[in-house]
């Protein structure tokens, strides 16, 4: 599950995760990281 919290500014997401479902939590996070610095990067 990722959720994306906005308020006052300040956007947080937050990632919950089953280790059997996922095997290589940190490859996610890397992955989940380019995704959104491919975002922001439309948004300049």
């Amino acid at each position: 599950m990722v959720t994306l919290l906005w308020y006052e500014g300040q956007c947080c997401i937050g990632v919950n995760l089953d280790t059997a479902a996922v095997p290589d939590p940190a490859g996610l996070v890397t992955d989940l990281q380019a995704g959104l610095d491919a975002v922001v990067a439309l948004g300049r």
